[in-house]
């Protein structure tokens, strides 16, 4: 298996609801504070979705711990996102909120560079409708990217 079609399994896997929200056309972005921790927001044409402060440490498990409150903040907002994170059945359940962490990808080994620059202060601003950009040191460059893995995998690459 390449690497590509792995990160790419791996994101989807690992990462479901930030997946899907990506390719619902929600906005994500991941703001380092300069101090080793990364806060993450979301945000779909309503506005604010889901948001986390800056917190130090792995970005995996941080990640992994996003993913579920967004999968919780999007079902709290839509049917329609619950029929299509959890399937037609969950649409009816008001009652239901998931509560499992999805498994757990290993950002920091996956994608280095982007985790090392993320914790220094960068901002990795994934938007597939208007195109995804990289902020280091006050300079943007555009992320050309169709999926959450491709936006990772570039971010990588650039910094």
């Amino acid at each position: 298996m390449s690497a590509h079609a792995k990160n790419v399994l791996d994101a989807k896997t690992c990462l479901p609801t930030l997946w899907y929200a990506f390719d619902a056309g929600c906005k994500i972005a991941l703001s380092g504070d300069g101090a080793g921790g990364v806060a993450l927001r979301v945000d779909n044409k309503g506005g604010k979705v889901f948001e986390a402060a800056a917190a130090a440490g792995g970005l995996g498990a941080f990640l992994q711990k996003c993913d579920l409150d967004t999968a919780v903040s999007l079902c709290d907002l839509s049917n329609k996102y619950r029929a299509a994170l959890f399937g037609p059945d969950a649409q009816y359940r008001d009652d239901f909120v998931p509560s499992e962490l999805s498994p757990f990808l290993d950002f920091e080994r996956a994608y280095p560079a982007a985790a090392k620059a993320l914790k220094k202060g960068a901002v990795l601003a994934l938007d597939k409708v208007h195109g995804s950009t990289l902020t280091v040191g006050g300079t943007a460059s555009p992320v050309q990217a169709a999926t959450l893995a491709e936006v990772f995998e570039a971010a990588n690459r650039l910094c």
